[in-house]
C-alpha cells in the first residue's frame, strides 16, 4: 500500500474540489496497471455526463477500464434511463437524438406511444442492505429477492387506463439491477478515492465495476434505509429540476468490513423521489480516518 497522503495535503484538496469539480489524479483509479502514461489517461465524470453529472476526476481512467465501464453506462443510458433523461431534459451529444417514442402493452396488443405520454418514467432495483454489512457471503448476498420502486407520473397513468378501462397494461420496466449496481459501485469509488485519496483507500469494487465478478453485486450496494414513501410524479405544478445527491461517510470505530470503512450514500434523480443506495466503498487506516472523520461530505451534483 502506498504512504498515506499527509493530512494538509487532505484538507487542501477537500474545500476546494466539490466546488472546483475538475481534480487531477494521474492514475488509473480503477486498475492496478501504472504503466499507462498519464497522456493516455482520461477524464472520468464521476456521475456519467450523459445523466447530467459534472464532477469529473482528470486524468483518472485508462482506455481499457474507460470501455469496460463506458459498455456499461451505454446500456444503461440506452435502456434503464432512457425515459427519464427525457422526463429531465438533460442535454444529449450531438447527432444522437432523443427517442421520440415507446411501448406499452394493452391487452394482447403492443401500443406505440410518445415517450412524453409513458407513465412510467422509471423503475429502480430495491434491495436489501449491502451483504457485507449483514455478513453475508457473496453468494448468499446476489441470491436475495429485489422488487422494483416504479417512478410514474399519475397523471399519464390514469388517462391511459381511461383509454382502454377493460384491459390489462403492462409496462417493460427496463431495470437492469446488476448494470445499475456497476454504476453505483463506480460513482461511490469515484467519490471515496476523492475524498480519501486513491493511496489511502483499500477499495472493494474494483472488480464489480469492471465486470471480473460474477457474484459481488449486492455484496457491496444496498439500501440501508428506506426513505421514499411516495414514488409519483405530478408536474403540474411546475418543473422538477435534475438534482443528484451524495454523501461520503468514515465509520469512526473498527467492523468486520476493515478498519474504518467508508460509506457511499447515493440519491440519483432525487427529485423524482429515488431510494437512497448505500455502497461501501472500501477502508482506511485509523491514521487517515482521524484526519478526515466529521469532515462527512454531502454533494449537490447539479
Amino acid at each position: 500500500m502506498e504512504d498515506p497522503q499527509e493530512p494538509n495535503q487532505l484538507d487542501g484538496t477537500l474545500q476546494r474540489s466539490w466546488s472546483k469539480r475538475e481534480i487531477p489524479v494521474n492514475h488509473c483509479i480503477y486498475c492496478s496497471n501504472s504503466s499507462w502514461p498519464i497522456r493516455d489517461l482520461n477524464k472520468e465524470h464521476v456521475i456519467p455526463q450523459r445523466l447530467g453529472g459534472r464532477f469529473t476526476l482528470l486524468k483518472a481512467s485508462c482506455p481499457t477500464c474507460k470501455e469496460k465501464i463506458d459498455k456499461v453506462e451505454t446500456r444503461l443510458l440506452r435502456g434503464m434511463f432512457s425515459r427519464i433523461r427525457v422526463e429531465a431534459q438533460i442535454p444529449r451529444r450531438k447527432g444522437r437524438p432523443a427517442p421520440t417514442t415507446a411501448t406499452v402493452q394493452v391487452g394482447d396488443d403492443i401500443k406505440v406511444i410518445p415517450i412524453g405520454d409513458h407513465p412510467i418514467i422509471m423503475g429502480f432495483p430495491i434491495v436489501g442492505p449491502p451483504g457485507a454489512i449483514l455478513h453475508l457471503p457473496p453468494e448468499d448476498s446476489c441470491k436475495r429477492p429485489i422488487s422494483t420502486l416504479y417512478v410514474y407520473n399519475s397523471n399519464k397513468l390514469d388517462e391511459l387506463r381511461e383509454s382502454a378501462p377493460d384491459e390489462d397494461i403492462t409496462f417493460d420496466s427496463m431495470m437492469a439491477p446488476i448494470d445499475f449496481a456497476r454504476l453505483l459501485a463506480k460513482i461511490a469509488h469515484g467519490f471515496a478515492v476523492h475524498f480519501v485519496g486513491l493511496g489511502n483507500l483499500e477499495p472493494f469494487l474494483r472488480e464489480l465495476i469492471l465486470g471480473e465478478t460474477d457474484n459481488e453485486h449486492w455484496l457491496f450496494v444496498g439500501i440501508t434505509k428506506f426513505e421514499c414513501s411516495i414514488n409519483t410524479l405530478d408536474k403540474t405544478g411546475g418543473e422538477h429540476r435534475l438534482i443528484h445527491n451524495c454523501e461520503v461517510r468514515i465509520q469512526p470505530q473498527a467492523s468486520r468490513l476493515g478498519t474504518h470503512p467508508v460509506f457511499v450514500h447515493i440519491r440519483l434523480f432525487a427529485p423524482y423521489l429515488a431510494p437512497t443506495y448505500t455502497v461501501v466503498a472500501g477502508h482506511i487506516s485509523p491514521f487517515v480516518a482521524k484526519q478526515l472523520l466529521g469532515r462527512n461530505r454531502t454533494v449537490d451534483l447539479r
